[in-house]
């Protein structure tokens, strides 16, 4: 009996020895593998549930941005949004218009002289060794430069399929063609300049690019602004605004002055002509010099579709009467009735 106790005696401490083991290997455990992947998963679940749903989270907004709160047992927790996550914002309609008319149409295969050589043009005699390429150059440059400082504005090259020798490549796709070989025109201004392709003289300049403008927005522009010589300014202003009924407080003029070599004196006076001949015919479709012009400048036979994309704009387009149309008929005049702005 006693030697049986003495023997359960030594055993004793060996069972109390293996209890402690035990107990240490599953605190290790617990506190080197078993915690850590509790805490990983719980941190995982909270980041899922906050990136993917919107079920168990409010949104506050301040001055600053977002902070989105996931709601847990122990309160509002703050999770970051995603960094990927951008506003939506909705781009306002543009309403400014920016013209620039055309003067001549490119010979497209000498694109890389167009910048700077007569011969890359399709010019009339008193336009050769005037500079063309470099007035056409910077006329193109400008408007660049004025569509960059308005987001809300769109830019047009007008003119048409005007020279049957080039082929039939518009006036304005060779302005085009030049502000993209110049790497004038990229992925920030791409979406917001635009071709009108019909025109054949600075009256229909001014006209079809209001109607090309609401093709393009359906809206009328409140706002015009021109680039072109010097000399034809009161021609746009004066006459084709009149015509028009458009606000002269609506309209900016862009004065380019040419250099050397072009003879401003000779242009000058060329432009006391066709100033002439629309004050007597301010639609261009009644004077035979105009109409001829017009016959002249359409090679291909085009015909002009405006009429059908611009119903509103319909009797304008096809006004031909010797006095000014009636306001009636023109769809960016207040309660279509005159006031002193549009005189």
């Amino acid at each position: 009996m006693i030697a049986n106790q003495g023997l359960q005696t030594q055993r004793a401490p060996r069972r109390h020895g293996s209890s402690l083991a035990r107990k240490g290997w599953f605190t290790s455990n617990f506190v080197f593998i078993v915690l850590p992947i509790t805490l990983f998963l719980i941190v995982s679940i909270m980041i899922f549930i906050s990136i993917n749903s919107d079920v168990f989270s409010d949104k506050y907004e301040n001055g600053n941005g977002k902070l989105r709160y996931l709601r847990g047992p122990v309160g509002l927790l703050p999770i970051l949004e995603r960094k990927h996550e951008k506003k939506k914002v909705t781009p306002a309609v543009p309403n400014h218009l920016i013209l620039v008319p055309g003067h001549a149409a490119m010979h497209i295969e000498k694109l890389f002289l167009a910048d700077h050589s007569d011969n890359a043009w399709y010019l009339l005699p008193y336009q050769r060794k005037q500079g063309y390429p470099n007035i056409i150059t910077s006329h193109i440059e400008k408007s660049i430069k004025l569509l960059h400082n308005d987001s809300n504005a769109l830019l047009l090259f007008s003119g048409g399929q005007t020279r049957h020798d080039v082929g039939p490549i518009s006036e304005a796709a060779s302005y085009y063609y030049l502000a993209e070989y110049k790497q004038w025109i990229d992925d920030r201004n791409r979406e917001r300049i635009f071709l009108e392709e019909f025109a054949r003289d600075s009256f229909e300049n001014f006209l079809f690019s209001i109607c090309r403008f609401y093709e393009i927005t359906h809206e009328y522009p409140t706002h015009i602004t021109i680039v072109g010589f010097d000399f034809k300014e009161s021609r746009y202003v004066n006459l084709h605004r009149k015509a028009l009924h458009y606000p002269m407080n609506n309209v900016t003029y862009i004065p380019m002055r040419a250099p050397n070599p072009f003879n401003q004196e000779q242009a000058e006076d060329g432009e006391k002509m066709a100033y002439e001949e629309f004050i007597s015919d301010l639609y261009g479709c009644n004077d035979h010099a105009l109409r001829e012009k017009r016959f002249i400048r359409n090679p291909f036979h085009r015909s002009i579709p405006y009429t059908l994309s611009c119903p509103e704009m319909k009797a304008l387009l096809e006004w031909c009467g010797s006095t000014l149309i009636d306001t009636r008929h023109i769809p960016w005049v207040p309660s279509r009735s005159i006031n002193s702005s549009f005189i």
